[in-house]
């Protein structure tokens, strides 16, 4: 089956199988009032895009006291949130008695509106936000939406569609964490907020697991160490570098976050990234 009869399929059935998955939920919880706080999740991870997420919802997985949904990235509060919370709620069925949650990037960049919404949901839910050197971050969004998801090089991507993508609010603004954490902190205390930092995936993936599962409230020695694959890379783009071009383009743009960045978060990650 082809890949792209493959998206026609998801298209034309996507309609159906949202209107069949609301209409589940309702039966659920109209059988199962007293259910609704049961299936509230407890903790999300934020963000952001190319940070490690899909790492750190696989790692998670494995833990026996979480539930997390059979799929990453559920995207209720950007983009499916017309459908209800019984619709949300309804993907942590099954999952009683562990400790709910779920990891969507997308919802880094939430506005202030929407992240009260979250805490009407669970003014006690736990946040996980992992960072990356902003330009580099930059750079793996736009190769993977230009070159890797299209099967193409990048020196086959014209320099002028580059630039485009890179100069664009989707990636400059997933790239802006001054203004994530702004928004973030302006409705849940920093407490509840766990940042950790992409590079440290690589250099120390158990002890940063251990800080983010005790910040969820799981007990990290029930994790089957011996079985978590710690230094598995996933959803990783080839990495060959940051052509000099591009580089020097994404250091103009994001210049004046680097900086600000530095002043509200002078964690030594932070203060060690270069552009």
């Amino acid at each position: 089956m082809s890949s792209r009869f493959r998206r026609f399929l998801r298209r034309t059935l996507r309609p159906a199988v949202t209107r069949f998955e609301m209409a589940a939920a309702a039966v659920f919880f109209r059988l199962n009032p007293l259910a609704r706080q049961a299936h509230t999740p407890q903790f999300l991870g934020i963000g952001g895009q190319k940070c490690g997420t899909t790492w750190l919802d696989k790692m998670l997985r494995f833990h026996p006291q979480l539930g997390l949904p059979r799929r990453k990235e559920v995207h209720f509060f950007d983009g499916n949130y017309w459908r209800g919370l019984d619709w949300y709620r309804f993907h942590f069925r099954g999952l009683t008695g562990k400790i709910l949650g779920e990891v969507t990037p997308a919802y880094s960049i939430l506005p202030v509106e929407r992240i009260r919404e979250v805490h009407a949901l669970n003014p006690a839910m736990r946040l996980v936000l992992i960072l990356r050197n902003p330009v580099e971050r930059a750079w793996s969004q736009s190769e993977m939406a230009l070159a890797r998801n299209r099967r193409r090089a990048v020196a086959d991507v014209p320099e002028a569609e580059f630039l485009r993508h890179l100069e664009s609010e989707s990636v400059l603004s997933r790239s802006r964490y001054s203004a994530i954490l702004r928004n973030w902190l302006a409705v849940f205390p920093e407490e509840q907020l766990h940042i950790e930092f992409f590079e440290s995936i690589a250099i120390e993936p158990k002890p940063l697991l251990t800080r983010v599962l005790t910040h969820i409230g799981a007990d990290s020695a029930l994790m089957p160490w011996d079985q978590v694959p710690l230094k598995e890379r996933l959803n990783a783009n080839p990495g060959q570098g940051i052509p000099e071009k591009y580089r020097a383009r994404l250091r103009e743009l994001l210049s004046g976050e680097m900086v600000t960045l530095r002043e509200m978060l002078p964690r030594p990650e932070v203060l060690s990234w270069k552009a």
